[in-house]
């Protein structure tokens, strides 16, 4: 299987409705997360030269969300492999690394909550709605991390628990922000 950054939508979605078990919800979140970051991308490049200072960082970011969709792939595939034929010890081992991809996506999807702030103040005033998408499609992407970091891991080592705090703070700012926007708007 090639990467998901370069299948076409069409690809992609086939390949998420099809019978199988990846992509799933883990992959779909990081793209959610690409593209919330790319809309942000976008509203930079029409607003002012004081917010293009993060226009680098926050296209990092797309790649690294389009990794992490393959990463929560091939974790998942070693989930499913050692489930049936794995030790204990390799389950748990594969259930961790299936947990390490969502905590990562909270990571670094936290890091865009003071952009996303910034474009919601100073961005483009044309491109307001597009701040609100983002936000709300981080939003989606926060709660499907949790949710697969509940499924992988019932018992939660320190570090998933500090990732699920980040992320719950995470959607309250962001929803939040979204309803601000919506507010303006009417």
């Amino acid at each position: 299987m090639t990467g998901i950054s370069t299948q076409t939508i069409d690809d992609f979605l086939g390949d998420l409705a099809s019978r199988s078990s990846t992509p799933g919800g883990g992959s779909l979140a990081a793209i959610n997360a690409a593209e919330a970051a790319a809309l942000m991308a976008m509203v930079i490049e029409f607003s002012g030269e004081d917010l293009k200072a993060h226009l680098a960082g926050v296209k990092d970011t797309i790649e690294y969300f389009k990794q992490l969709a393959d990463d929560d792939i091939t974790a998942f595939r070693n989930v499913m492999k050692f489930w049936k034929d794995g030790s204990p010890e390799e389950q748990a081992n594969a259930a961790l690394e299936a947990a390490e991809v969502p905590r990562r996506l909270i990571n670094i999807a936290n890091e865009l909550l003071p952009i996303i702030v910034q474009l919601a103040d100073r961005g483009n005033k044309n491109l307001i709605s597009d701040v609100a998408i983002a936000a709300d499609l981080l939003v989606s992407v926060f709660r499907a991390s949790d949710l697969n970091i509940l499924i992988n891991l019932p018992q939660r080592p320190e570090a998933f628990e500090a990732a699920m705090s980040t992320s719950a703070s995470a959607q309250r700012q962001l929803t939040d922000l979204s309803q601000a926007i919506r507010e303006s708007l009417t």
